[in-house]
């Protein structure tokens, strides 16, 4: 099926309840749908042969068997756009070029440019091989299972790069974090991958994959590269388990190359660090640089440490 603007999407959306293709030709389009997706088969949506549509804004709940295949995703001319995903099962972006509104450092007082992909309380959802730029955060997972983010290029972020929280059997593998813009440390501590808590959470963190992933900043803004804190461990006594942290390699300029508190029965193994004295994070007292290193703090219980290394 072949569609030309948003009214005629989202009515093809509708008439393929057993699946099947819908191409888009050149145009603008958003896509606003509750409980859409063929029960069982698979939907494609992607570009008509020799198109090149532009979809701004794609807002998806309660959604489930859909792949979005080679699509730009651009904001619109309200600034507005990226992706929300919420309480959708097997979603897919795949191949898809996204491009948001950030110019550059973000400081105090200046305005923040919007997300890419929020994935909030779904399964199955994944981002995969994707150019990701220019953006605020470049993809949030908040109470998801088996959910990924795999083979995607993120650069000239301002804020964070994959961000997860509440997240069971997850993987963040084969992606590269590049040159990230960053922003003052009151706003946002820009890092290029970060697990979190926070109190509106369902889930508990267990495990995550995070492997073979290059994060590098080339001499750009310095950034955490590797940030996980338990910050309601306290609270709540319980600890991230089996996070596996292996065969990533890392250049910046932040004390955190690989920063893990209170998580069990994990495996930290064979990753590369590599100092660049050239990257600065910027506090309000000054620029600062130090060399990015491993840091286990609180509850290690089973957890593997082994292969890592300081490069030259």
């Amino acid at each position: 099926m072949i569609v030309g603007n948003s009214l005629e999407l989202s009515r093809a959306v509708s008439k393929l309840p057993g699946g099947g293709e819908i191409l888009l030709e050149d145009g603008y389009y958003r896509l606003k749908r509750f409980s859409a997706g063929p029960e069982s088969g698979h939907l494609t949506i992607k570009p008509a042969p020799g198109a090149r549509p532009v979809l701004q804004s794609l807002d998806l709940n309660k959604c489930r068997n859909m792949l979005f295949e080679g699509i730009r995703f651009r904001n619109g001319e309200d600034g507005k756009g990226g992706a929300s995903l919420l309480r959708c099962d097997n979603v897919t972006l795949l191949d898809c070029n996204c491009k948001g509104g950030a110019i550059g450092y973000v400081g105090r007082g200046d305005p923040v440019p919007g997300s890419f992909v929020m994935v909030r309380s779904s399964n199955n959802c994944h981002i995969l091989g994707c150019d990701i730029f220019k953006y605020w955060h470049a993809a949030s997972f908040l109470d998801c299972t088996g959910c990924s983010f795999m083979l995607n290029r993120v650069w000239n972020m301002a804020g964070d790069g994959l961000r997860m929280a509440g997240v069971q059997d997850m993987r963040a593998d084969g992606n590269t974090f590049r040159a990230f813009y960053g922003s003052a440390q009151d706003r946002n501590h820009t890092d290029m991958v970060q697990i979190f808590t926070a109190p509106f959470l369902d889930l508990d963190t267990k495990r995550v994959s995070i492997i073979g992933n290059t994060l590098d900043c080339r001499g750009g803004r310095a950034t955490q590269s590797i940030f996980i804190l338990n910050e309601r461990f306290g609270a709540t006594g319980v600890p991230f388990e089996d996070l596996r942290i292996e065969g990533n390699n890392i250049r910046n300029g932040h004390v955190h190359g690989v920063h893990v508190a209170n998580a069990i029965r994990s495996r930290i193994i064979g990753n590369t660090l590599q100092w660049d004295r050239e990257a600065f994070i910027r506090y309000p007292k000054g620029d600062e640089n130090s060399q990015p290193i491993i840091r286990i703090l609180g509850v290690r219980d089973g957890l593997v440490e082994a292969g890592n290394r300081m490069a030259d």
